[in-house]
């Protein structure tokens, strides 16, 4: 690996200059969006998903609420291989729409809600995402009138960027 900013790659290049491969585009992500919509007919009812005390969704709820957050997305412009900033809280809406941006294909990366306002932007301006994804953006987002077609790609596939805690300097980005 050769640093070359935040975020570094295999070959070399940044993140933000080469990357991401065309040819990387969506096998994992087509078997995870099947996934998940067979384990939404499979275990209909069953909880996947619990907050106590706030809310709980069960296994088709869940996919659904999946796919309809996928529409929003492909509505929102976002393709396999793009990359989405969600700076949500830990609960359902990150957990739906982090499922969605992998199971498109997508890349997704948390930015923590609770960073000081200086040190997200600077996080989001060099992932320099297709699309963030925060509490106003789920509050606006019209229902999707596009249908996700859960794409094919290679197990090579990235489907995240995680952001070390930056204790000792400046954040740094793995790409998975």
């Amino acid at each position: 690996f050769r640093r070359t900013g935040i975020l570094s790659c295999a070959n070399g290049d940044s993140f933000r200059h080469g990357c991401i491969l065309d040819d990387w585009l969506g096998y994992i992500a087509g078997v995870f969006g099947s996934l998940i919509d067979a384990a939404g007919t499979r275990y209909t009812d069953r909880l996947a998903f619990v907050i106590p005390d706030h809310v709980s969704l069960s296994y088709s709820e869940l996919a659904a609420r999946v796919r309809e957050r996928a529409g929003q997305l492909i509505d929102a412009g976002v393709t396999p291989g793009g990359v989405v900033a969600l700076r949500l809280d830990s609960d359902e809406q990150y957990l739906v729409s982090a499922l969605a941006v992998q199971a498109m294909g997508g890349i997704c990366a948390g930015v923590s809600p609770v960073l000081a306002e200086a040190e997200a932007d600077r996080l989001i301006a060099h992932l320099d995402p297709t699309l963030l994804i925060d509490s106003h953006w789920i509050a606006a987002a019209p229902n999707a009138s596009s249908q996700p077609c859960w794409p094919l790609s290679s197990p090579e596939s990235p489907c995240a960027i995680v952001f070390t805690s930056g204790t000792t300097g400046t954040p740094k980005g793995a790409l998975f």
